[in-house]
């Protein structure tokens, strides 16, 4: 479980990568009358190796919490 706040003025940027070339990226922008939790929580994670081929395959749930202080 790993956790990233931001509080008050300013963006967060979120990016993974997909097969060395497809990358999400997630913007959260936080006014001041919000604050803002994002929560990423790894599920599986599997690796497979074979001859001249390399797989790698995970899943993640990602809990976004928005509350007036």
């Amino acid at each position: 479980m790993s956790s990233k706040r931001a509080s008050g003025t300013g963006s967060e940027w979120f990016s993974y990568s997909f097969r060395d070339n497809q990358t999400v990226k997630l913007a959260l922008l936080t006014p001041t009358r919000f604050r803002c939790r994002l929560s990423c929580q790894c599920v599986t994670v599997t690796y497979s190796f074979r001859p001249y081929y390399f797989s790698v395959s995970y899943s993640f749930r990602i809990q976004l919490n928005l509350s007036t202080r």
